[in-house]
């Protein structure tokens, strides 16, 4: 956020990140990757996210130095060419299968404890919301759009794209 205010003219770009061996379970390093990345991010002002590793193998290869046991979005099998999707892939996949080049970040507000979020408008005039719940329990919620809204429920842990 500090550096999008101090320099509007110039694009801010969230880049060399990475997760590994040290990230934890699943759901640890998913809702790290949405709260952090996905939606905190962009909300600072960052036009876009870059993930280090897009495929590595059972290894976490290849490398050349730096990082020995960074993750890929995805792990290639070497030996089988089976593809594991890790939680970069489904934290990514909420975000770059809706908003398209070009879109805008528009203001959101974030009411209900737990839930952060980030929206969106596309070139085309649709808009996107990105919200994720980082509470236990399910969450209950309103998306408002002017006089148009929708009640929504997210459980616990979980991310939901909107589209409209």
């Amino acid at each position: 956020s500090q550096v999008a205010l101090a320099h509007p003219d110039k694009e801010v770009f969230f880049t060399e990140c990475s997760a590994g061996g040290w990230s934890g379970p699943f759901e640890d390093s998913f809702g790290w990757l949405m709260r952090t990345l996905v939606i905190g991010s962009t909300r600072g002002g960052a036009r876009g996210v870059l993930l280090w590793n897009l495929a590595l193998d059972e290894t976490h290869g290849p490398h050349k130095g730096g990082c020995d046991n960074c993750r890929g979005v995805v792990t290639i099998d070497s030996r089988t060419g089976a593809i594991t999707r890790n939680p970069e892939y489904y934290a990514l996949g909420q975000a770059s299968r809706f908003v398209r080049p070009g879109a805008v970040r528009i203001g959101t507000s974030e009411t209900v404890a737990g839930l952060s979020s980030v929206a969106f408008d596309n070139p085309d005039g649709g808009r996107v919301l990105i919200v994720f719940n980082a509470g236990k329990a399910a969450a209950e919620f309103l998306v408002r759009d002017g006089g148009r809204f929708a009640k929504a429920s997210l459980p616990g842990g979980a991310a939901a794209t909107f589209v409209w």
